[in-house]
């Protein structure tokens, strides 16, 4: 069984990056965990990237929730970095994604890349609903009004830790 130690948050400049950061913070700021923002990135040419992603995840996380970290992985695949991300690392138990822009406000739905990482993600997966972070002219949900957690149960034992 994995502990929880750091959240591993897929992190980018959308909405939906910032969901799962407020969602990441969250869950770090809960279980005294690290959290860790990683932006994957198919290109080469990454200059002043992790200034960026830095600079980003700052604005992201006006109140740190402890311990944070920024990453820049090199991939074709979002998925696949964050998979072998979690597997290389036994400190993280949770992979954080927020939910693709089709769902609706205070709604989850899975993108393409939570739906590949059900088939093997190493740890638990967390999605943020959409527009979690706030959003100005919609209102927010807040961290507080977090009132409904769904949890898969298949009755393994990793299922029931």
């Amino acid at each position: 069984m994995r502990r929880l130690e750091a959240i591993l948050v897929g992190f980018d400049s959308t909405a939906s990056g910032r969901d799962a950061v407020a969602l990441g913070a969250l869950l770090a700021k809960t279980c005294d965990a690290e959290l860790v923002a990683a932006r994957v990135r198919a290109k080469r040419d990454c200059e002043g990237e992790q200034a960026r992603i830095d600079e980003e995840l700052a604005e992201a996380l006006p109140h740190s929730p402890g311990p944070v970290s920024a990453v820049l992985v090199q991939s074709k695949s979002a998925w696949h970095a964050l998979q072998d991300l979690a597997a290389s690392d036994e400190r993280i138990g949770a992979i954080v994604l927020g939910s693709t822009h089709r769902g609706g406000f205070g709604r989850v739905l899975p993108g393409g890349t939570l739906e590949h990482l059900l088939g093997g993600a190493p740890c638990a997966l967390a999605v943020a609903p959409r527009g979690y972070s706030g959003d100005s002219e919609r209102g927010a949900i807040a961290g507080e009004d977090l009132r409904v957690l769904e949890v898969g149960f298949d009755g393994s034992p990793g299922a029931a830790a």
